[in-house]
């Protein structure tokens, strides 16, 4: 008879944990319409207010002006205080300015995203200028609340935001060919950075209308066989040997395993030759 161990059912402890996560994150990012209104009408009120505002003749006198007041609050009681018509074409009206919504860090992130879907244990890619430290400390820069993952860019490094346990973002490999070029002529070849990892990871893809791209969303905790991809000896891009990192930069031609001037071409040869070279091109 088998038994399972301790070392078992964390696994699957953990492995339920993942897919929770990832259940939870599509659901909300494919939340239904009138869901995303009632949302957007707790966690926004200003824009709420602005719609009232605009559509006054949809809404009675009272509730009008207690806006216009800014006296009324919305909560778990504002659609019960005798305002039911005018909070069910609040509703109504907030469905169809959802398109409308500006660009916000206090939006949430459903109205940048759509058609979300599970990814599981795909090979994915993020540009970074730091790559042998996520290579060897894991991602440790990641968003924890996924209410805030439409518009990233403004959280700093150092915000109560920010966690080893959170979400951050990827192109999956074969999607980075594509949409990670740099059109804007400011950070040299790649929209996000000079370097980059490869990974496999679980997590969310999802088209971002605000970058004009699909876009992975993957669960930090998940990454794993973590590539580093930075400055070869003679050519742009290099896989390393990893045992030899500490002393990589005073010898770098020697722990050189694979290098080329074109990046699509040293990801596919990492993916092509993963399983050869696994120990000595990765870790984690």
């Amino acid at each position: 008879m088998n038994f399972i161990g301790i070392d078992d059912i964390d696994y699957l402890l953990k492995v339920a944990h993942i897919q929770q996560e990832m259940s939870w994150v599509k659901q909300y990012l494919n939340m239904p319409e009138k869901e995303k209104a009632i949302d957007l009408i707790y966690s926004n009120p200003w824009f709420a207010s602005k719609v009232v505002k605009n559509n006054p003749e949809n809404f009675s006198e009272d509730f009008v002006n207690k806006i216009e007041d800014s006296e009324f609050i919305f909560n778990d009681e504002w659609n019960q205080e005798g305002y039911s018509a005018d909070a069910a074409n609040l509703i109504q009206l907030v469905i169809k300015n959802l398109d409308h919504i500006q660009e916000d860090p206090d939006v949430p992130a459903w109205s940048y995203f759509d058609k979300a879907k599970v990814i599981q244990n795909q090979w994915m890619i993020h540009f970074t200028d730091e790559a042998d430290s996520i290579a060897v400390n894991g991602f440790t820069n990641l968003v924890s609340d996924i209410r805030l993952l439409g518009l990233t860019t403004h959280i700093g490094p150092n915000s109560p935001d920010r966690s080893d346990e959170g979400y951050g973002f990827a192109y999956l490999a074969n999607d980075f060919k594509k949409y990670a070029h740099n059109s804007r002529g400011t950070r040299g070849e790649w929209k996000y950075g000079s370097e980059c990892v490869l990974f496999r990871a679980s997590g969310i893809q999802a088209f971002h209308w605000g970058d004009e791209e699909p876009q992975t969303i993957f669960y930090g905790p998940t990454a794993k066989n973590i590539i580093p991809i930075t400055g070869g000896d003679k050519a742009t891009y290099a896989v390393g040997d990893m045992r030899g990192r500490q002393h990589r930069h005073k010898h770098k031609s020697t722990y050189i395993v694979y290098e080329n001037d074109d990046l699509e071409t040293v990801v596919d040869w990492a993916i092509a030759n993963y399983d050869q070279y696994k120990n000595v091109i990765s870790v984690r």
